[in-house]
């Protein structure tokens, strides 16, 4: 899973963002004219009113979510955050309107291929915001990696902290981080009362964690520990214990006097049991998908035939590994075996880091363009690392600044298991988050809306595709990694099942635990875990599945039509060379570099990206 901007667990309202740039002065008003616009944003562009807009956009959503600012190495934000109130998110909501009809208004025909592909994220990522307002998350969206704890320690990571100067800003942050959980709690407790609430396990752990938190001496909270040494923590400190720890002991109390009696039960978790939550999950089918066509039922019959298959496969593995023993039995004795589990943490990064190199070093061979930025294995942060999943990729900034990140849960080690680490560093890091979104970043002859906005089904689908590259790579070491690998196929596939299960069917979380738990080899922590994900964070499961047939699709027709003149890194450069496109606008690209093979002509198109 990709812990980008745009997922993960970091709210920033209704537009997800991949945030990026080099030297933007503070942006003017949404609606204010720029006399100069920002070639980080308009890069490559060559309609001026598209240009204008696509400006106007940029600007607006760094001021709009500056966490995201933060994140990417943008200058300028670091002592804000997002303002989550009613009043705020109806001026969002107007603006997104206003942008949406601009993008409407335009008319496409003459333009070239990328200034359509340009209008077609915009008009995307607008139309998510837009029906995210379906939603009302700020009333009930509350899990361990998206509440406002984690929120503001995660931002505060990879923020600047290496001077008084710095702190100084930071200190601000923390002092309005303490008026926006002012807010939340009231738009939380608001929530309670009118039944858009969060999910009894979420709010659960989300009040052990502040519980952790509050116990904890301020001086050795995480972001303290950021500082580094010659440099005095005293005004992030002094911000954090004044203004932060009151409010977030109000926080506590309100999770667990007016939120927790009020949260969805175990029986009921999903979508399905909120007031507007079938309006909801639509709209994060649609999100998660990008394609109208498909229904959660579909969606869910997609998921019970591919894992038919999958166990097929698999079976074939097991009976290799284990002998002619029943797949059940073999996805039990995976489960199980002590012999197949990390003994330490230690290990784990390890292991990690050794199929990181090896991906590194096999990739050559089927991409002609690879990322400059390096990638990175740490640990999930402590305060995270009991309640949350297996791994995630944080994306590196896009000045350089930082790299990009696999990160990886040694919590528990004897809970994880050997046999899947390989697939899941493949997922995660090279050939897959990493090798996508950091080269993303570096498409410096790109728009920032191709460069910075992705479309999470693409995002997922490609890593997922990757897990399945790696095995035409040879990068398994034997057959009990790739039955890992089938087990992680078989764990997306399930995920469509349960997600639409829990909420569009209804289901109760015993029921979407016992369906992990009965087709995949995955530890039972990892099973929990996964489970309560999906409840909240309705729809994003439905992507890595989709967006990986979408792709395995595209490829097997390219190699149809083209025959011998297919070349691997050819397809994956139409692909990814573009950014993360929604499924529809994925299709017309590649469709166009078959047509281009198969003319003959060269397949440059003109953006010479690094």
């Amino acid at each position: 899973m990709s812990r980008a901007v745009l997922g993960r667990g970091v709210r920033w309202g209704a537009v997800a963002l991949w945030l990026g740039g080099m030297g933007c002065a503070r942006p003017a008003a949404p609606e204010a004219a720029a006399e100069v616009l920002d070639p980080v944003a308009t890069q490559g562009v060559d309609d001026p009113a598209l240009a204008r807009l696509l400006d106007r956009h940029w600007r607006w959503s760094l001021a709009a979510y500056p966490e995201a600012a933060t994140w990417y190495g943008m200058p300028g934000f670091d002592d804000r955050m997002t303002d989550p109130s009613d009043l705020a998110e109806a001026d969002r909501h107007a603006t997104l309107q206003s942008l949406g009809m601009a993008a409407e208004a335009l008319d496409p025909s003459g333009w070239s291929d990328g200034d359509r592909l340009a209008h077609q994220q915009l008009r995307r990522v607008v139309g998510d915001g837009l029906q995210e307002a379906t939603c009302r998350g700020s009333r009930w969206v509350l899990s361990i990696r998206d509440n406002p704890l984690s929120d503001l320690f995660g931002v505060l990571s990879v923020q600047d902290l290496s001077t008084e100067e710095a702190l100084a800003v930071a200190a601000a942050r923390v002092r309005h981080a303490s008026q926006t959980l002012t807010t939340r709690i009231a738009l939380l407790e608001d929530g309670a009362q009118t039944g858009w609430v969060a999910n009894r396990r979420s709010v659960e752990v989300v009040l052990a964690q502040v519980d952790e938190v509050l116990a904890t001496p301020t001086a050795a909270w995480a972001p303290v520990a950021e500082v580094p040494d010659g440099v005095s923590p005293n005004a992030l400190v002094a911000a954090l214990d004044d203004t932060y720890r009151p409010v977030l002991a109000r926080f506590r109390d309100a999770l667990q006097t007016t939120i927790l009696p009020a949260a969805r039960a175990d029986d009921a978790p999903g979508l399905a049991s909120l007031p507007g939550g079938e309006a909801c999950y639509a709209a994060r089918v649609q999100r998660y998908t990008t394609d109208p066509s498909l229904t959660p039922m579909a969606l869910h019959e997609t998921g019970l035939q591919e894992l038919e298959r999958i166990h097929a496969e698999m079976g074939a593995v097991a009976a290799r590994v284990f002998g002619p023993e029943l797949l059940s039995d073999g996805l039990d004795r995976l489960r199980t075996d002590p012999s197949l589990r990390f003994e330490s943490g230690e290990e784990i990064l390890a292991a990690a880091r050794d199929a990181l190199a090896r991906a590194e070093a096999a990739v050559p061979a089927v991409f002609d363009t690879l990322p400059a930025t390096p990638c990175t294995v740490e640990p999930v942060p402590a305060h995270e690392a009991p309640y949350t999943t297996v791994a995630y990729y944080r994306p590196p900034a896009a000045d350089g600044s930082r790299p990009g990140t696999y990160v990886v849960n040694t919590h528990d080690p004897t809970s994880r298991t050997r046999f899947e680490a390989e697939a899941l560093a493949f997922h995660e890091a090279v050939p897959g988050h990493h090798l996508q979104i950091a080269r993303q970043q570096e498409l410096s002859a790109r728009p920032a809306i191709l460069r910075f906005e992705g479309a999470t089904v693409s995002v997922e689908g490609w890593a997922l595709y990757a897990e399945g590259l790696a095995v035409e790579l040879g990068l398994y070491k034997d057959d009990l990694a790739l039955l890992g690998r089938h087990s992680f196929d078989a764990w997306r596939a399930a995920r469509l099942v349960v997600d639409t299960g829990l909420h569009h069917l209804g289901w109760s979380r015993d029921e979407a635990i016992a369906f992990l738990r009965d087709h995949t080899a995955l530890a039972e922590t990892n099973v929990v875990n996964e489970v309560d994900r999906y409840i909240a964070w309705p729809g994003q499961a439905l992507a890595d599945k989709t967006g990986e047939l979408a792709i395995r699709r595209l490829r097997a027709q390219a190699e149809d039509q083209l025959g011998a003149r297919f070349d691997l890194a050819g397809f994956h450069e139409a692909v990814l060379g573009a950014g993360a496109l929604s499924l529809p606008a994925l299709e017309a690209r590649v469709q166009a570099w078959i047509g281009t093979v198969q003319a003959g002509a060269p397949t440059d198109d003109g953006n010479h990206d690094g």
